[in-house]
């Protein structure tokens, strides 16, 4: 049995509840023996095989064969799947499974009723995109006329209703306009900034800092995923001018070099960011545990599930233990070397790619100085100044030279092995 909700709000609604409940009276009605209930969460349906409960429902029935499973009970197949496709369907048809709706009136098991069950399913994903897209109309008309869509960004205050928007600069407004000035005039890094912030009571971390500083909302324009890369004109009050904004961008990206830093916070749990719940596959967090610390007088950490109502953890020493026991058994596989070869002369290039086009650009212009030297000795056009020609045929080989030393220093020699 299999139920779910769209939304946090029909949630505590009590939505599931009355879902549940049509799907046991349906279950008791036809003599149907329940082994196992999911959902029971809100989840889009609009994405399937990205569905947690979904997939652990598809992944119980795949390793519980020998139950016999026939049937998955839905409230509507409109709650089972809004995506139009059939695949899923399919798939558990394939497996011998008939998906039933508890309020339909139809037999899926008959080329009637299994024509309702898809034209139910694919009504709901029709009806879906007529909603999106109507929201996408609507909000693009309110951007082109200077109202914003969705909340205002940090610093600024907003009042909206049906008829009227009012956003209004707040005072963390003023510590933004010192963060963009301070990237625009100082050139400041990230880093630099975001702790002269905190020293003025403003908390932000780099990577809210960086998409702060890229939001052009700040200098009274507006960019949103309905105008398809378009900007416009906001109605809102700017906090910065739109020419502070493009300088401190323009710091921003040749300040960046790529990739970036991982610091551990907890030093005592190197494996996090890295390790998933062996139960359910979520990310899982560290903490110490009170309890042990109160009873051993020290302090025991825990790996320990992220996810909600799953209580999985699993002690840290314990899992280094295994960890390093796994890794002594693990050996590299030798490495091919033209493949190797290969992938360093790859990354070789790519790292020197904006070196090598300054060494064209270089040569390219002693080409088109040398052309036009040669022009003006034809048309004698400079033997009356020898001095001239002189410095001019100087610069020429200096060029030359520089341009003939980048392209030598690009030459990868064989890697040794």
């Amino acid at each position: 049995m299999y139920n779910r909700v769209s939304t946090k709000e029909q949630e505590e609604n009590q939505s599931l509840g009355v879902q549940l409940e049509a799907c046991k009276d349906y279950a008791k009605r036809y003599n149907l023996n329940i082994v196992e209930t999911f959902g029971g969460v809100f989840e889009s349906a609009k994405s399937d095989k990205e569905r947690k409960e979904f997939n652990k429902m598809l992944s119980f029935i795949k390793r519980n064969k020998k139950l016999n499973i026939e049937y998955v009970i839905v409230y509507r197949t409109n709650r089972f799947s809004r995506t139009g496709s059939t695949t899923i369907l399919e798939e558990l048809e394939s497996m011998g499974i008939v998906v039933l709706s508890a309020t339909s009136n139809y037999n899926p098991k008959t080329p009637s009723g299994k024509f309702c069950q898809r034209m139910e399913s694919a009504t709901a994903a029709f009806e879906d995109e007529e909603k999106s897209q109507l929201t996408r109309d609507l909000g693009k008309a309110a951007l082109f006329k200077g109202r914003w869509i969705g909340k205002a960004p940090r610093g600024y205050d907003q009042k909206t209703t049906k008829t009227k928007q009012t956003i209004t600069i707040n005072d963390e407004g003023k510590f933004i306009k010192k963060a963009f000035h301070w990237k625009a005039d100082e050139k400041l890094t990230n880093e630099e900034i975001r702790l002269k912030l905190e020293k003025l009571g403003f908390y932000i971390n780099k990577q809210k800092l960086s998409e702060l500083l890229k939001n052009p909302f700040y200098c009274g324009l507006m960019a949103h995923n309905f105008l398809n890369g378009e900007i416009v004109k906001g109605n809102h009050p700017p906090i910065i001018t739109e020419e502070t904004f493009l300088k401190a961008n323009e710091v921003l990206n040749n300040n960046y070099t790529g990739g970036y830093e991982q610091k551990l916070d907890k030093e005592w749990a190197p494996l996090l960011g890295t390790l998933k719940c062996p139960c359910c596959g979520y990310n899982v967090s560290a903490s110490a545990s009170t309890k042990m610390r109160k009873k051993y007088n020290r302090d025991v950490y825990y790996y320990v599930c992220s996810r909600k109502g799953c209580k999985c953890n699993n002690q840290v020493l314990y899992v280094h233990e295994a960890f390093n026991s796994y890794l002594s058994n693990t050996s590299i596989i030798d490495l091919n070397e033209n493949l190797f070869e290969a992938q360093l002369t790859k990354v070789f290039e790519g790292l020197t790619r904006e070196d090598k086009k300054d060494a064209q650009r270089m040569k390219t212009e002693a080409g088109k100085l040398t052309t036009e030297l040669k022009q003006m000795e034809a048309n004698w056009a400079i033997e009356s100044n020898p001095k001239k020609k002189d410095i001019l045929w100087k610069y020429i080989e200096e060029n030359e030279k520089k341009s003939i030393q980048s392209t030598t220093n690009f030459q990868i020699k064989k890697i040794p092995y």
